[in-house]
Formats: structure tokens, sequence, C-alpha cells
């Protein structure tokens, strides 16, 4: 990391590491960088876009972790020779797949500690999925357009891109350090003028809608500055959290787990509005004929903060990279026959992809009993009309809701906690001291599931077996 003074009394200052105010302030240096492309860059030649993405990237990389930039063009280069040697064949994207992620598993395993640490490998779990994603663009341009699904059509490249398209797209300052991810096609569609609200080659109006977003992401930021000094990780690693009432203790982990993801939402925010006013997010136009800058967006707000379901959380969270594991891993896993496997082994991926430690193995198995528990309980609704007509009712309805808002507030913070905590020896006795009530009424109700259908599924008459018989 970049040794500056300043920055190292001003996270003092403010109660944080600089490694992280570092991380903050690359994020916001991507506004006047794209205030500068908007200003002397539109119009001018794709080379000039390219060199000029390819250098500031690298700039805010070097200032977050020094040296070991090296490791991100290692792997820019390699990928790009993977798919000029090989071209686009399975090969290139299965040699893709294994070099990127051993890579990045050996930087885990290399540099990583007990801890979240802000290090080269915070923003190259990041460049690793979408270099993945530019190999398999490129196998699936080469593809015969019959073979082609309407996504791989909308995204496949059907012409090797150039080393320095393929490094502007990669080091690009909206997406360098905590993504969005974006496709080279919607690259290269930026750099051509094609993502634009404005047909009459002047700038685009991305102004407002940037600097909106640029709002509510410091908002975040500073949310979570000040209330994860109330509500840290490792407070429910100390013997006061533990002695805890029971009840005192589920109410903390529940509301820490709301602060904890504003950390990932202030980010994601930042990010995606420096990518907006570099005009990289058009995305047409509403039914009003308003413009649309939301097809980086990595976070729904109003979703996020009002979700009703498990599966509302997935939606609205981490938008973009559950778009990319559906497109480049479960949609390729059809040839299994199976969801649920193709989902658990998406989600086994995704783990992996976040490193080693028991906590990411952890979170995603719980993600997977709560979805699938929460998938149980619709079908048990459509097998028994009577169960059905029940919640459905107008009187009962609101109660339900009520109770259902509760259980998943409830449940919200307690998959992140081996997610935070990382090692099974911290995050284990935290679920004990909550005796598993995260863990065991889903994994039984998912156990009594397919008992409950066949007990509340209805029972054809004998009558309506006699006619059907005739």
């Amino acid at each position: 990391m970049a040794d500056l003074g300043l920055v190292k009394t001003l996270a003092g200052a403010l109660g944080t590491n600089e490694a992280s105010l570092t991380l903050i302030l690359g994020l916001l240096a991507g506004y006047p960088l794209a205030f500068f492309q908007r200003q002397f860059l539109f119009g001018k030649s794709a080379t000039l876009h390219h060199i000029y993405f390819t250098l500031t990237g690298l700039g805010i990389l070097y200032a977050n972790f020094g040296t070991d930039i090296i490791h991100h063009v290692i792997c820019v280069f390699t990928n790009y020779m993977l798919m000029r040697i090989i071209g686009p064949k399975l090969l290139s994207v299965q040699l893709a797949f294994v070099f990127n992620m051993a890579y990045l598993l050996a930087g885990y395993h290399f540099c990583a500690s007990n801890t979240y640490d802000v290090m080269w490998t915070t923003p190259h779990c990041v460049m690793t999925l979408r270099l993945i994603g530019l190999v398999t663009d490129h196998f699936d341009g080469g593809k015969d357009p019959a073979q082609q699904s309407a996504d791989q059509k909308k995204l496949g490249l059907t012409k090797l891109p150039s080393l320095l398209e393929v490094a502007g797209h990669s080091f690009h300052f909206g997406g360098v350090l905590v993504g969005p991810q974006f496709p080279m096609r919607m690259y290269l569609d930026m750099i051509e003028g094609k993502l634009t609200d404005n047909t009459e080659g002047k700038r685009p109006a991305c102004v407002v809608p940037a600097l909106k977003r640029m709002a509510i992401g410091l908002g975040y930021t500073v949310a979570f500055a000040v209330l994860n000094g109330y509500y840290y990780d490792d407070y429910m690693t100390e013997p006061a959290f533990f002695e805890l009432p029971w009840l005192q203790k589920y109410i903390f982990v529940l509301i820490w787990g709301k602060v904890m993801l504003y950390k990932y939402v202030g980010c994601w925010l930042l990010a995606e509005g420096s990518c907006i006013l570099s005009s990289l997010t058009y995305n047409g136009r509403d039914e009003q004929g308003n413009p649309l800058w939301d097809s980086c967006k990595n976070i729904k707000l109003s979703k996020f903060e009002m979700v009703m379901s498990f599966q509302d959380v997935i939606d609205s969270f981490n938008i973009n990279t559950n778009k990319w594991a559906a497109h480049y891993v479960y949609k390729r896993l059809k040839f299994l026959n199976n969801r649920m496997l193709s989902q658990l082994f998406t989600l086994v991926f995704l783990a992996l992809w976040h490193g080693f430690h028991s906590g990411y193995y952890a979170c995603f198995f719980l993600e997977l009993v709560y979805v699938n528990a929460e998938k149980q309980a619709h079908d048990l609704m459509k097998v028994s009309p009577l169960v059905s007509s029940v919640v459905r009712h107008p009187v009962v309805r609101p109660f339900l809701l009520v109770a259902l808002k509760l259980v998943l507030l409830a449940h919200l913070g307690y998959p992140l906690t081996p997610f935070a905590l990382l090692k099974s020896a911290k995050w284990w006795q935290v679920h004990r001291s909550l005796y598993f009530t995260g863990h065991w009424p889903f994994l039984v109700f998912l156990a009594a599931a397919p008992f409950l259908k066949k007990l509340l599924k209805p029972r054809a008459s004998k009558t309506s077996k006699d006619t059907k018989s005739e």
C-alpha cells in the first residue's frame, strides 16, 4: 500500500485503518477521472480511451497496493494469450477457470490472515470473475448462432479483442477495486459511443444520476463508520457478548448483520456512480422515456431495505455477481438435469471464490437452506387449497406478513456471522450460544416438507375415481 502520511493521519482521526480509507479514496478518485474523460476524451479515438482506462486503473491499484499490482498485470496478459493461442474453444474456458481460480486461491493461501484484510486479493477476486467471463464470452462468440442462447448472442465476442482493449476493460477505474462486473461487449459499446441517451453527438446527461449515487454511497459509508463503533464484528468473540441473555444476543446479531452489509452497499454505490459518469451503465429508457443508468447496479436499495423474503435479499444484494454466477456457472450446469445440484455447485464456487475460511461455506450453506425452505413453504401453499385459502384470508394475511418479516429479520445476521468471523472456532461459538436456532428449524422443515405435501395434498374422492375409470 502507498505510504501516505496524510491518509494515515486521517484514518486515525476517523477511527479506521489506512487500507480501508485508501480504498474509499480510490473509489472517490473515479469521479474526477470520469469527469476528465467526459470533458477531454469525449468523441476521441478508442485507442486513447483504452490507454486512459489502463493507466488510471493501474494508478488507483498502485496507490492502494503498491507493487502487488504485478499480479493483476500477469493475469490480464495470461488470459489474453489464452484467447490468442487457443482461440474460442472450450479448452480456453477450462484453462481460464483453472488458472484464474488457482492464482486467486494461491494469493489467499500465502497472504490471508484470520481476519478480513484489504490487500491485493480484494480487487483481484473481482478481476478473476471479469477475466473468466471475458474468455467465456470469446468462446460463446465463436459458437454456431443456432447453439447460442439469447444471453450468449448478446455478450459473445465474434472476434479476438486486442491486448489494449483487454487491459482497458480489466482496469477501468469504475470497476477495478470492488466491481461492478461488466462484460467486454458493454465496455466496447461505451467506447464506440453507443451507451448514451443523446443521439445528437452531445455528452450523455449522466452527471446528476452519478452524483446522486455518490451521495447515497457516502451516506451508507458514514452510517457504517458510525454504527460500527457500537455493532462491530469482534464483539461477538468477547466474553461480554456470551454473558448476554439469549434474546439480547439475537437482537445484537440482527442489528449487526444489517450494519455489516452497509460497508458493501456504500462501496458498491460509490463505484457505480463513477461508472454512470463514464456512461458505462446506460440501459435504454423506461416507459416514460426517461434514460436508465442502472446496468451496473449492484444493489436495489428500496428492495434491500424493505425485503420480505430471503429470495428478496439475494435478488437485491450483490446483483452483478449473482448475474455473473447465473450466466457463467449455473446455466452451464444444465447437463446435471438437477436445479438443486446446479445451485449447490454454484454456491460452492462462490464460497471458494471468497476463500478457504470455513465461514464462507457455512454462510452459503445457510443461504441454500433458507432459500429452499422458503420455496418449499410456497410449494405447500400451492399443493393445499386449504392452506392457500387460509394464508390469503384478509384477516390472516397482515399477521402472516408481520410474522414473515420477523422471521426474516431474526435470521438476517445469523448466516453472516460465519462470513465475518471466518474461523469456525469463532462463529461456531456464536451459533452455539444462540442454540443453533438459525439451523435446526429450517433443516427440520426441509426434512418434513415432502411428508407435509403428501399429507396436505387433496385426495381424489371415490366418486371421481369411479368416473375416471368409466
